[in-house]
C-alpha cells in the first residue's frame, strides 16, 4: 500500500463515500500519531467519544457549521474533522466561514479532513481546495458521473471495492488506488 504524506496541522482532504464505506477507517489511518488534544471533531455521528475537543452538533444547519469554524479559528496547530459535513448543507453554496477556512486555514496551521456522502449539492470548494481527494462507492451513478467528469478520470471510481478509494493528491497530480488497512 502506498503511504500517503498528510501534513495534519497544513492539509485539507475530502472524503466523499455511501455510509458504512471506510471514511472514519482513513481518518483514523491519516491521523495515526497524532495527539488527541490537537485533534477538534465536528462528531455529527458521535463515533469519536475518546476525543477532549468534541463539538456534538446541537443543530444540523449552516449557522452550527459556522460556529464550529468560528470556535477553532482561535487556536493553532490543530486538526478539524467534520464528519457528514453535508448533514449542514440545503445548497452548493459554502458559507462564508467555510470558504475563508478553505483558503486560508493552513497559514494559521489549522488542517481540514472532511467526509460526505453525497458530491452533488455541497460546495465543489471541498474538492478543488482539497489537498487529498478518497472518493468511495456513490448511491447514484449520475453522482459517479458527475465527479468522473469533473475530475477528468473516466471509469477510474468505478473500479473501488469495499474499504477502498480512489485518491488524488491535488498538489503532485498524483492518482491511485487506496486500500485502507481494514
Amino acid at each position: 500500500m502506498r503511504k500517503i504524506k498528510f501534513y495534519w496541522n497544513k492539509d485539507t482532504a475530502t472524503l466523499i463515500a455511501i455510509r458504512q464505506w471506510g471514511k472514519t477507517t482513513v481518518i483514523k489511518e491519516l491521523t495515526n500519531g497524532i495527539p488527541k488534544e490537537k485533534i477538534i471533531v465536528l462528531d455529527s455521528n458521535r463515533e469519536y467519544n475518546g476525543f477532549p475537543n468534541r463539538w456534538i452538533p446541537k443543530a444540523y444547519d449552516l449557522e452550527e457549521l459556522d460556529k464550529f469554524i468560528r470556535y477553532c479559528r482561535q487556536f493553532k496547530n490543530r486538526l478539524l474533522i467534520i464528519e457528514d459535513i453535508d448533514l449542514f448543507f440545503s445548497s452548493a453554496n459554502p458559507t462564508k466561514e467555510l470558504k475563508n477556512f478553505l483558503i486560508n486555514g493552513s497559514h494559521q496551521d489549522l488542517g481540514l479532513i472532511v467526509t460526505l456522502k453525497r458530491p452533488l449539492g455541497n460546495p465543489r470548494l471541498l474538492m478543488t481546495e482539497s489537498i487529498h481527494l478518497f472518493l468511495g462507492r456513490f448511491s447514484l451513478r449520475n453522482e459517479r458521473d458527475y465527479l468522473e467528469d469533473f475530475l477528468n478520470s473516466k471509469g477510474e471510481i468505478e473500479k473501488v471495492k469495499r474499504f477502498s478509494f480512489w485518491y488524488r493528491n491535488n498538489d503532485l497530480d498524483e492518482e491511485f488506488l487506496y486500500k485502507t488497512r481494514r
